[in-house]
């Protein structure tokens, strides 16, 4: 009993402290503050450790929604190659409670992503999803979100869904804007 107590007291600052973050990371369209590792185990910050000046990111929050995360990954590679100060990377953002296999799920991610580089660039969050939603001002996770990061992790684009011609052009013109 008195384990289930120490375990319950623990959650609960987790909860409080995590909570607070998103709290204050709603401010000025600057993207929440969350803690992910990569699928190579490197820990991140985002967007603290975003030092690219132009972070596109391609959060999903389910199995299904990879397909949607394939769509925008040429234009993320082929803007990369154009703009040298542009990173891409995938989000997959799972609810705090999936944590306790965090193992098991990103194992069997990374044994999917055979490139190193590609495991590099894609960061798993377990986080609590609902506030992480909230701080984003986004109504569910039943589509991927793209956001376009600066250097400072103010969000300057975003979109949703697969990629379409209408979205393509759109980041397009904004990266080819930025370069005037």
């Amino acid at each position: 009993m008195k384990r289930l107590n120490q375990l319950s007291m623990v959650a609960s600052l987790l909860f409080t402290f995590t909570f607070a973050t998103f709290a204050q990371a709603s401010d000025n369209n600057k993207f929440p503050s969350i803690k992910g590792t990569n699928l190579n185990g490197k820990k991140y910050n985002i967007p603290e450790d975003m030092k690219a000046k132009y972070n596109l990111l391609l959060v999903a929050f389910k199995r299904e929604h990879q397909k949607s995360v394939n769509t925008w990954l040429p234009l993320a590679s082929e803007l990369s190659k154009k703009y040298k100060d542009f990173k891409s990377y995938e989000v997959p953002v799972l609810a705090s409670g999936y944590g306790l296999v965090r193992g098991f799920i990103d194992g069997g991610m990374r044994s999917g992503i055979p490139d190193k580089k590609t495991r590099e660039h894609t960061i798993t969050a377990y986080i609590p999803k609902d506030d992480f939603l909230k701080s984003l001002n986004l109504a569910d996770d039943s589509n991927i979100h793209v956001f376009l990061l600066n250097d400072k992790g103010v969000i300057i684009w975003k979109a949703d869904g697969e990629m379409n011609a209408t979205n393509k052009l759109s980041a397009e013109k904004f990266m080819s804007e930025q370069k005037k």
